[in-house]
């Protein structure tokens, strides 16, 4: 069940706010949790067992790491989370490992040339794994400790809000959001608000964005010219950006007509002026997770207290080492989002880019005026997008060559019309804080007066969308 569509909107979200918010509060977590398990069961069905059954896993690994310690404790902390990694690659991977080793290994394989390797993949299956692993980690590293209550380990990974494309929070951050506050109506409002700019910017800005850009991408072999093919890169990073901020604004809306609080996940990554700054303000959750989950252990394993003693020139060995982090994080990254090499070399991509910035030559570029930077990070990031919407390397390859090269095609699909040109330009501006700072130098009282009609003839024109079924699935929802 998606959180746009009119079954979740019309039915699932008013029942599950009445009966919550009239349970008394200590079964509202109950009531919670059975709410976030029928959402979750409703889209998958049978996937259902196997996610509990990994859930009541993970709860007896975190209990059983603060019984045991020395070599009990690793085996039963690698264990568990080789479990949650096999569970992920067999959904996930299997299929595109399997389909590499046949191709460039000639191998033939009955059970695969059978179709016996899962068709579907799990809902959430991605940020379901990095949450248990964080959660692992953290109980390994003694940061929180296990819970002994599986009702509030279950919500940790069902939480329906976020379940399908997160943001990811630690378990002690959730724990401590757990018992909410009594019912109160300004949060609850500015729920209700964040909800709908969340609903909108899905509905009425990327699903129009990536229509238009579908055209351009499907377009026949050797009718996208130069202008077009930027064209199709450019509304497809507005798309990516609206399509799953929006999703985290209705994720956090959701939670705070709930009583709960989530992270936020974007800050105008597109205002950034270099790839270390965009990672910083882009799905700002993932970013920490993989810092602290990826890149200081494997900066730690790589770079030893031993090996920063005996280093003869140690900046630049320290440097490239560094950068090894980086690019093996992101390339970690990158197969995170999807299992394709397209997928893989857009994390290394994004790794080398970030690698670069650490160098001479980067922090030079750093000292470049505003315009420079901005141009190098927007058209670095449209650029390395396409890989991202083009499967095929060879597909993505060429469509890139078609950038990079002058070209003009008469036969170039044309797109522009109307409604796009407001679609366009609304996007931009919402990818700016250009609407925030208009606000802002608007008088209280004004903005007060206009907050009611203004988010309801929004809600009304989304819903009218909604119903006519003139919107996508979330993108981020199958990674």
């Amino acid at each position: 069940m998606q959180i746009t569509s009119p079954v979740f909107l019309f039915l699932f979200l008013p029942l599950t706010l009445l009966l919550f918010h009239c349970a008394p509060v200590k079964l509202r977590s109950w009531a919670l949790l059975a709410f976030s398990a029928g959402f979750y069961i409703w889209g998958e069905l049978g996937y259902g067992a196997v996610i509990c059954a990994s859930i009541f896993l993970n709860y007896l690994a975190a209990l059983f790491l603060e019984r045991f310690s020395g070599r009990t404790r690793q085996m039963i902390f690698w264990g568990a989370v080789a479990i949650n990694l096999l569970l992920l690659s067999w959904f996930k991977y299997s299929s595109f490992m399997l389909t590499t080793l046949t191709s460039t290994m000639g191998l033939e394989i009955p059970f695969f040339n059978g179709g016996m390797l899962p068709g579907h993949l799990p809902l959430g299956i991605s940020f379901f794994t990095f949450l248990a692993i964080s959660y692992l980690t953290d109980v390994h590293n003694e940061i929180c400790p296990a819970s002994r209550n599986l009702k509030e380990t279950a919500l940790y990974f069902l939480f329906f809000p976020r379940v399908t494309s997160g943001p990811l929070i630690r378990f002690q951050s959730f724990c401590d959001s757990l018992v909410p506050a009594a019912f109160f109506s300004e949060e609850f409002a500015a729920g209700v608000r964040r909800f709908i700019i969340g609903l909108a910017r899905k509905v009425l800005l990327a699903t129009p964005l990536m229509k238009a850009a579908n055209c351009i991408f499907d377009a026949p072999a050797g009718t996208v010219d130069m202008p077009t093919a930027w064209l199709g890169a450019i509304l497809y990073s507005l798309m990516i950006y609206h399509d799953f901020a929006g999703y985290s604004d209705m994720a956090i809306g959701l939670s705070r007509m709930l009583g709960y609080q989530l992270p936020e996940n974007f800050e105008y990554p597109y205002t950034a002026l270099s790839f270390t700054d965009f990672w910083r303000r882009w799905h700002i959750t993932l970013s920490g997770w993989l810092r602290d989950y990826l890149f200081i252990p494997l900066s730690r394993a790589l770079v030893t207290e031993r090996f920063r003693e005996r280093l003869a020139c140690g900046e630049a060995t320290m440097l490239s080492r560094n950068c090894l982090s980086i690019c093996c994080v992101f390339t970690i990254c990158g197969l995170w989002h999807g299992a394709g090499w397209n997928f893989i070399v857009w994390g290394l991509a994004h790794g080398l880019f970030l690698s670069f910035e650490q160098t001479a030559a980067g922090k030079r570029l750093a000292m470049a005026p505003v315009v420079v930077r901005r141009f190098y990070l927007l058209a670095s990031i449209t650029l390395t997008w396409t890989l991202f919407r083009l499967e095929s390397l060879r597909t993505a390859g060429s469509y890139i060559k078609t950038m990079v090269l002058p070209t003009f095609s008469p036969a170039a699909p044309n797109v522009w019309t109307g409604e796009l040109v407001v679609v366009v330009a609304s996007a931009l501006l919402f990818s700016f804080p250009f609407s925030r700072d208009l606000a802002n130098l608007m008088p209280v009282k004004a903005r007060d007066i206009l907050h009611a009609p203004i988010y309801l003839l929004l809600l009304v024109i989304t819903i009218s969308a909604v119903a006519s079924g003139s919107f996508n699935p979330f993108i981020y929802a199958r990674f």
